[in-house]
């Protein structure tokens, strides 16, 4: 129950994975159609459209999770657990069939229950089913990464695959999304994705942060980055901070690199991790 717990609470579209909501804290607003993408999908069969219709498929999980989760501690009923059934269910057979649009559709309808249910979803769970659904939403809007400055909101790799799918805050820009690597920066810091790592495993992460020229500066630790588990550790390079993570994503290992001059290294450390706790690798 603790690791289900960890990655209910881990989709947070505006919280580290380490942050959790209190009962006290005010429901986070739902929001509407007019906030998704109006542009027009692609063909449910083309490999971009299906590649970001998986993704949002286990973004549904997530939720449907954390609603699991709310339920079992007693912050809404079994009643109110089916009440959301239908929504879920049409959710997973339009993105089992790669179809954005009628996902889109029912997103609305979702956004109303929640709404309906908001003074149930404050506790613990209820508030990580919400920031869920701001993600999914986020996810429902992507578009194909483009390299150059990117706005707000999430974009998913076409050239980097399996497909990696990121929500980035203001003033990133992607440098790269080949079939290598992909990465993004702000600040002078770098955020980069590759298959690098032959196994997922702390001396994985060692070996990545040699290979960067760094000195490490703790023995790396067991994390979690939305719900993919692996190993991470930190290191000291030329006045450069960096941070290595190695993850189990669709049963292969993603390694992902961040660096950049210590200041900025330190100050973008929570941008990074909330980034982090909204991967989706689809």
């Amino acid at each position: 129950m603790l690791a289900m717990a960890s990655v209910a609470c881990s989709g947070g579209a505006s919280a580290s994975p380490s942050a959790a909501a209190t009962p006290s804290e005010s429901p986070v607003p739902a929001p509407t159609a007019t906030a998704l993408a109006t542009t027009t999908p692609t063909a449910a069969t083309s490999p971009a459209t299906f590649s970001l219709a998986q993704a949002a498929l286990k973004v549904v999980r997530r939720f449907e999770l954390a609603l699991i989760l709310a339920q079992s501690s007693g912050e809404i009923t079994g009643a109110d657990y089916r009440a959301y059934e239908p929504h879920l269910n049409i959710l997973r057979l339009s993105l089992g069939d790669g179809s954005i649009t009628l996902a889109r559709t029912d997103y609305d309808g979702l956004a109303r229950q929640i709404a309906t249910d908001a003074a149930k979803l404050r506790g613990t769970y209820g508030s990580a089913a919400q920031r869920v659904f701001q993600l999914l939403g986020s996810v429902l809007a992507a578009k194909p990464l483009v390299v150059g400055p990117l706005g707000p909101g999430s974009a998913s790799t076409s050239g980097f695959l399996p497909g990696v799918l990121v929500t980035l805050p203001a003033g990133w820009s992607a440098t790269a999304d080949g079939a290598t690597a992909a990465s993004f920066t702000k600040g002078g810091v770098t955020l980069t994705f590759d298959h690098s790592a032959s196994a997922i495993t702390a001396e994985a992460v060692t070996a990545a942060l040699t290979q960067a020229g760094a000195v490490a500066t703790s023995a790396p630790t067991k994390v979690m980055a939305a719900d993919y588990a692996g190993w991470s550790g930190t290191a000291a390079k030329a006045g450069d901070g960096v941070r290595v993570w190695v993850l189990e994503a669709n049963h292969r290992p993603l390694t992902i690199r961040a660096e950049g001059p210590r200041a900025a290294f330190d100050a973008l450390a929570g941008e990074i991790a909330a980034i982090l706790a909204k991967l989706v690798v689809a």
